[in-house]
């Protein structure tokens, strides 16, 4: 399936309904936590592979260093008023595969020293937006992520989504049991869901008739998150046991929809549930 990007005309492809000063605490308390889990890992442990295959903590430390420090560069430069366009054509899984290939080995002082670099500026850029005189404005000036331009908000969405799983893919096979903050969970699994309606459309038939909604309940987290199909995708987060057409908890609804676990056990194959929520994985990148 093709990676779906969208710049300029007809607008942004998605839109996750969220605070984005809340989003930037979320993610900041995040960041802070898994450059503290790099920093405890053994020798032993960096070189266990991870859940992405064929990568090391080595490989995926230098990847999360690459992708923290885009979405640092895009948020900084929609402050400026500018819209970046680094991604077109970008391949989620072949790129950041060939930039870890093409520097070869590299020491973990080296890729620990990029790592604390990288989380360091984008906590700076953050900063710069909570004190911006815009006030919440300033999370939808126009950035971007793989799926195109989109408001800061939403790109700095995609920076948790990714950082999120990847701090499973290297704490999973270590036995080291994830931090579960629910604000990241619901985060991640909303972004997802977006992903995933956008990528679907592509895909779906029927095709996707104005308005229609799919509804994911996440009862362990008291939520339901509403999909509304098509281009742009709209999801929103409701604290609420509403009726749902497919129900999961957030942790396995984001490691099924990112292929980590079976989407079988959330939605039966050959429904539209199972058709939207698989939408997705174009847009990982290992």
């Amino acid at each position: 399936m093709q990676l779906v990007q969208i710049y300029g005309d007809p607008g942004v492809p998605l839109d996750v309904v969220t605070d984005g000063t809340q989003l930037a605490a979320t993610v900041s308390a995040h960041k802070r936590r898994l450059v503290e889990a790099f920093r405890t890992l053994t020798d032993e442990q960096w070189a266990t592979e991870t859940r992405c295959g064929g990568w090391d903590a080595r490989n995926l430390a230098d990847h999360l260093a690459d992708a923290t420090g885009f979405f640092d560069y895009t948020l900084s430069r929609a402050l400026d008023g500018e819209a970046t366009r680094l991604l077109e054509g970008f391949d989620p899984k072949e790129t950041p595969k060939q930039a870890a290939e093409s520097r070869g080995v590299q020491s973990i002082r080296e890729v620990l020293d990029k790592l604390e670099l990288a989380e360091s500026g984008l906590q700076e850029t953050l900063s710069v937006y909570e004190a911006d005189d815009r006030g919440s404005e300033v999370w939808n000036l126009m950035a971007e992520a793989p799926p195109g331009n989109c408001p800061a908000r939403i790109s700095l969405q995609h920076c948790l989504f990714d950082s999120w799983l990847h701090e499973r893919d290297l704490l999973v096979p270590l036995d080291i049991a994830p931090t579960e903050s629910r604000d990241e969970i619901l985060a991640t699994a909303a972004y997802l869901c977006a992903l995933a309606g956008i990528a679907s459309v592509a895909t779906l038939d029927p095709f996707p008739e104005s308005g229609e909604v799919l509804r994911v309940g996440i009862p362990d987290q008291n939520a339901t998150i509403e999909i509304t199909v098509g281009l742009p995708t709209v999801v929103r987060i409701a604290d609420s046991e509403a009726a749902a057409d497919v129900e999961a908890p957030g942790i396995l609804l984001a490691e099924a929809m990112s292929g980590r676990a079976d989407l079988a056990s959330i939605a039966d194959p050959g429904t539209r549930p199972y058709a939207i929520l698989g939408g997705a994985l174009p847009f990982l990148s290992s």
